[in-house]
């Protein structure tokens, strides 16, 4: 068997990774290159071909520490005309650690399978450029530090820093503050300029915050977090006022919707733990509400408030509000100011009245107490009975007033029994009705009757009259 003997042609260290030390490049192994000859005893290259070496590198020229080995199986190296190249680390060996180049002098060990180990190792130095290389490395990295020392600086992978830290984006004024404090009422704080103010965040003591502010420096947007009052967030008009608030609120504070105008509430929607149902509030430009929707509320003439005056008959249309479409008691008369109306009812008793040729006597009368300038409806009846003679002409005439005794001639009622009629007692029951103006206060209206004509009396029985008020007519009214 042929005893080659190993010759050392080059020994080098190719950095792959020049800046490992300081982790700029950590992420890219360490790989070493080497060259080397294969002769026989004679100093005659070996036949070309493959030969399977293995590699191992030690702390010391003989014995030693064992750093690291090519692997389990030989590798196959090509070798023509005696010489060889091998890059130690790479993917067909066992990677080398990245600690292992830590400045200690090394020995590389050859071994062809199956032959004891070449010897002497050989020693593994650096190259001309790896030394350039490194010093390059040393001197950017005093450059970049500026002199200060690295415990100054805060890792990428991680670490804590104190103080103000200001980074300014391309020299035009655009920027943002880091700053973190326990005296100023912040435990942190982020502020980005872009040549003013545009955006503040907070780290509060009592929560966090975030505003947005415009180029006058007034605040449009600002969200908060509290931890008595939730989630806020306010977004204000152009004069930095208050313009849409919402409050998160919790289970001690109501939820509020707020739609402010001119700074003061137009809309407001509250919501608490205490009220069954949410609570709508329309309120005028000077913050008077003018309409309260509250179906929790205890009071059913307060579910539904509306200022007087607020609804009239000419703003509700035939059947735009009918019964099916309001709870019961959702809208009471004291709500609505007593516009809807009111009633007083008269009833004679059982005792008749006869009526004579005398004049216009009074059957009966009626007061209402009227809120205010408007209208009453009159509404009356009666049993009439007439002790007709054959031969004459029983009549009586009847009619509704405010101003006894004066009649209106177009609204009267005549009963008339004619002469050819055979004598007899003739009964009829009578119905008459009317609408008055009114004055705000009591207003009396008077059911009257008279005998115009007859032998006999005229009786006059269960006489009942009813007053009705409206605030509007929809007519002329005589």
């Amino acid at each position: 068997m042929v005893s080659p003997n190993l010759r050392l042609l080059i020994c080098s260290v190719i950095i792959l990774t020049l800046a490992a030390a300081t982790g700029v490049m950590a992420q890219i192994a360490p790989t070493l290159n080497y060259q080397g000859r294969l002769t026989d005893a004679s100093g005659t290259p070996v036949v070309d071909g493959n030969y399977d070496l293995i590699f191992r590198i030690y702390t010391a020229p003989s014995g030693g520490s064992l750093q690291w080995n090519s692997g389990a199986s030989p590798v196959s190296v090509p070798v023509v005309n005696g010489l060889f190249s091998v890059v130690l680390g790479d993917a067909s060996m066992t990677a080398l650690p990245e600690p292992i180049f830590s400045g200690q002098t090394l020995y590389l060990e050859i071994e062809i399978s199956g032959e004891a180990p070449f010897t002497p190792r050989q020693p593994i130095v650096a190259t001309a450029y790896s030394l350039r290389a490194n010093f390059a490395e040393e001197s950017q990295n005093a450059q970049f530090l500026g002199g200060l020392s690295n415990s100054a600086f805060v890792p990428i992978t991680g670490g804590t820093m104190t103080g103000l830290l200001t980074i300014n984006i391309g020299g035009g004024g655009d920027e943002f503050i880091f700053s973190r404090s326990s005296t100023s009422g912040y435990s942190s704080f982020l502020q980005y300029f872009a040549g003013a103010p545009r955006i503040l965040m907070f780290g509060l003591q009592s929560g966090g915050q975030i505003t947005v502010v415009d180029d006058n420096d007034e605040a449009q947007i600002n969200l908060a977090a509290d931890p008595i009052f939730g989630g806020t967030l306010r977004l204000n008009d152009n004069e930095g006022g208050n313009g849409i608030f919402m409050l998160g609120g919790s289970s001690s504070t109501q939820t509020v919707f707020e739609l402010t105008a001119g700074g003061n509430a137009s809309l407001r929607i509250d919501a608490s733990d205490s009220s069954p149902q949410p609570k709508l509030t329309i309120a005028d430009e000077v913050g008077i509400p003018q309409i309260e929707l509250d179906p929790g509320n205890a009071n059913p003439g307060s579910k539904v408030y509306l200022p007087a005056g607020s609804i009239d008959g000419y703003e509700i249309a035939d059947n735009t509000i009918t019964g099916d479409k309001l709870l019961s008691n959702a809208i009471s008369v004291s709500v609505l100011n007593d516009d809807a109306g009111g009633a007083q009812n008269a009833f004679q008793s059982a005792t008749s009245l006869f009526l004579t040729s005398a004049g216009q006597a009074t059957i009966i009368q009626a007061a209402i107490n009227a809120p205010a300038d408007g209208f009453v409806l009159a509404i009356a009846s009666f049993n009439l009975k007439v002790y007709h003679v054959s031969a004459t002409k029983s009549e009586a005439i009847f009619g509704l007033t405010a101003d006894p005794p004066n009649l209106p001639g177009d609204q009267t009622r005549e009963y008339i029994i004619w002469p050819s009629i055979t004598s007899g007692t003739f009964g009829e029951l009578i119905s008459l009705q009317r609408i008055f103006p009114v004055t705000a206060g009591v207003n009396q209206i008077t059911l009257t009757g008279e005998k115009t004509s007859g032998v006999n009396d005229h009786q006059v029985t269960d006489a009942t009259l009813s007053l009705l008020y409206f605030k509007s007519s929809y007519g002329v009214v005589n």
